[in-house]
């Protein structure tokens, strides 16, 4: 184990002044990092499984992402709540909370999070989770594809 510097320990709080610094004068910056921080931070609980905190990062993410009309992250945000609920045993909510980021991915398409939600959605819908015309024509916008 390597002891560290105090400049060192010292960095994360200069490199954390900075970015405040950013979004004390960059209403844009500070609205754009803030909608990722809360979608990644409602990842980090879900995947811990702390579904309260999850849960309040993926609310958060939703009311922030309505409120600057940020559409891909209103369907991740659903997607989140509906994985949350999943995650709860409540497989109707899951669904419904689905069925609605999916409905904003095709009224304003974003390929790769339309992929990761039907992902999602497969345990839930079974095997038939959507027809061979509807998995084509998703696979077509893949940029990948």
């Amino acid at each position: 184990m390597t002891m560290r510097t105090s400049a060192q320990a010292r960095k994360p709080f200069r490199l954390s002044s900075e970015v405040k610094a950013i979004f004390a004068r960059d209403d844009w910056m500070r609205w754009r990092y803030n909608i990722r921080l809360q979608a990644g931070q409602a990842e980090y609980w879900l995947a811990q499984g702390n579904l309260e905190q999850a849960e309040e990062y993926a609310r958060r993410l939703l009311e922030t992402a309505t409120h600057y009309e940020a559409r891909k992250y209103i369907a991740v945000a659903h997607k989140l709540l509906a994985e949350v609920a999943v995650a709860r045993g409540d497989w109707a909510v899951g669904e419904a909370e689905l069925t609605t980021a999916l409905d904003w991915l095709h009224r304003y398409p974003v390929p790769i999070v339309e992929w990761k939600t039907y992902a999602r959605a497969r345990p839930l819908w079974g095997p038939g989770w959507a027809t061979t015309k509807q998995r084509a024509k998703l696979l077509r916008r893949l940029p990948f594809s």
